[in-house]
């Protein structure tokens, strides 16, 4: 396969998003968030991103990002998506999910916030273009 220029988002095998070799979930999920969007709008037949004032503008921000523990240890996360459309109206949906990780932190947290971000991300962008 070709080689990812810097700042282009990719996918590894195992879940993990990543920009360019120094990236760390740690430091800013927000920016993750960020690339799972690109990622899933890049991948999306249905959805593309525009940068023209007669399109509809979604705006997503992280909520929530934090390791539960109970019967087992879950990243979870919400996702506020802000849909205007382009009679001003504003929409706004809040899409919640969990993923596994392992006990022995970091273990797969990576990998996991990967996983958790993509599904946000897809499952927040279907949610917009059925509003549209």
């Amino acid at each position: 396969g070709r080689g990812a220029r810097l700042g282009e988002p990719h996918q590894q095998p195992d879940g993990e998003l990543i920009e360019d070799p120094v990236w760390r979930w740690s430091s800013a999920p927000d920016r993750y968030l960020d690339t799972a969007l690109r990622l899933e709008l890049t991948s999306s037949p249905v959805l593309r991103l525009v940068d023209v004032a007669s399109a509809p503008a979604v705006a997503a921000t992280l909520l929530v990002w934090h390791l539960e523990t109970g019967s087992g240890t879950r990243l979870v996360g919400a996702v506020e998506f802000q849909l205007t459309r382009t009679d001003h109206v504003v929409q706004t949906q809040v899409v919640q999910a969990s993923e596994a990780v392992s006990a022995d932190l970091p273990g797969d947290l990576a990998a996991a916030a990967g996983r958790l971000l993509r599904r946000l991300a897809l499952e927040g962008l279907m949610r917009v273009a059925s509003e549209r």
